[in-house]
């Protein structure tokens, strides 16, 4: 199958309370497009965002490279938990529509091209108050054996209210893709595959989905 870069590269999920969602099973639709998020998502647009929109780290096999992201609440006047964790990356067939395979899935992973497990969050849940903003750092230890380029995401996700204040009936996640590329000139290449993202395929926004709660 022929690789395109003219794929596009985003796509609307909600998970409705019924539990059915379009899409594969065990894979959350990811979509770049903001004007199609405030309709879907509402006030929950407002309640935080995550920085950069990508990391891109260029290591050496057997270094160790960190990053940091920034959680930043825009909420001024409630505080929030903000729920972090690192997932696998694909792309679909037919659309290249980014997809996020959700940790309890029985989606293959023997062929994906993941830098998942050589990834390390200094947290895995913050409490931003309002307008503030806190760092998470990531750190990627890379295997001597690392392939040239590999990919996976950071999910962050606003923890639902258990106090009665909100009634809104999704929950936003971004997901900011990591991209790990290997520094070495001996290192074999991979072939752009739908396991993955080409080197030549780099997002421009952070992802964000929205995830019912109800």
């Amino acid at each position: 199958m022929r690789y395109r870069n003219n794929r596009m590269d985003s796509c609307l999920d909600v998970h409705w309370t019924s539990g059915r969602r379009n899409g594969g099973a065990g894979l959350a639709w990811a979509v770049v497009l903001g004007v199609v998020v405030l309709v879907s998502a509402g006030p929950a647009l407002a309640q935080f965002k995550v920085q950069p929109m990508k990391i891109d780290l260029q290591v050496r096999p057997g270094r160790v490279a960190t990053s940091v992201v920034q959680i930043q609440s825009l909420d001024p006047n409630e505080t929030h938990t903000i729920d972090l964790s690192l997932v696998d990356l694909t792309q679909d067939e037919k659309t290249g529509a980014w997809q996020i395979i959700e940790p309890n899935s029985d989606f293959d992973r023997s062929t994906l091209a993941s830098c998942k497990d050589a990834l390390r969050l200094s947290h895995s849940t913050v409490t931003v108050g309002p307008l503030q903003t806190i760092p998470v750092k990531l750190m990627l230890r890379v295997p001597r054996s690392s392939r040239a380029f590999s990919c996976a995401g950071i999910v962050a996700s606003i923890r639902p209210r258990t106090d009665g204040a909100s009634n809104v009936a999704s929950v936003l996640r971004f997901m900011v893709p990591v991209f790990m590329r290997i520094q070495d000139p001996n290192s074999k290449p991979i072939l752009p595959t739908t396991q993955c993202f080409s080197h030549s395929v780099i997002p421009k926004y952070a992802i964000i989905a929205t995830q019912s709660h109800i």
